[in-house]
């Protein structure tokens, strides 16, 4: 089995798959309904999806939150979730490119209804790591 280095590149490289893996939409639409279950989510609510990908957990929640920003450090995956945004016309998720382990957090408003999605799956490594069997999904309608 190749190494892989689990950074923007290899996300880049794997943007336009994602969200065809079967694997990571289950996880992303278990995940998903779970928050919905046990947190009271309303529309006053901002949220950052921190290592959002293609934007796979956020789609799902998107008609019972506010604001929405997905944050990652692959531009490919980003790229993939403004396609979405913009083909189903959804008006309350933008993207931002920002390597949140690197850079501090931007002076943003800041909210007490704000809450933070970040999925971690129990095998993945930590980024800059070696190691093939780390997915980071979300999942998209």
């Amino acid at each position: 089995m190749s190494k892989v280095i689990l950074d923007s590149a290899h996300f880049d490289s794997k943007a336009r798959q994602w969200d065809e893996n079967p694997v990571f939409q289950d996880r992303a639409n278990k995940i998903a309904a779970a928050i919905a279950a046990a947190v009271p989510l309303n529309i006053s609510m901002r949220t950052l999806d921190y290592g959002s990908g293609t934007g796979m957990l956020s789609f799902p929640l998107q008609d019972l939150l506010g604001q929405i920003t997905l944050k990652d450090t692959s531009a490919g995956m980003l790229a993939v979730a403004e396609e979405k945004i913009a083909a189903w016309g959804i008006g309350n998720m933008t993207t931002r490119l920002m390597d949140l382990t690197a850079e501090p957090m931007p002076d943003e408003k800041r909210s007490r209804r704000a809450i933070a999605f970040r999925e971690v799956s129990p095998t993945e490594s930590r980024r800059g790591k070696e190691d093939d069997s780390c997915p980071r999904s979300k999942r998209h309608p």
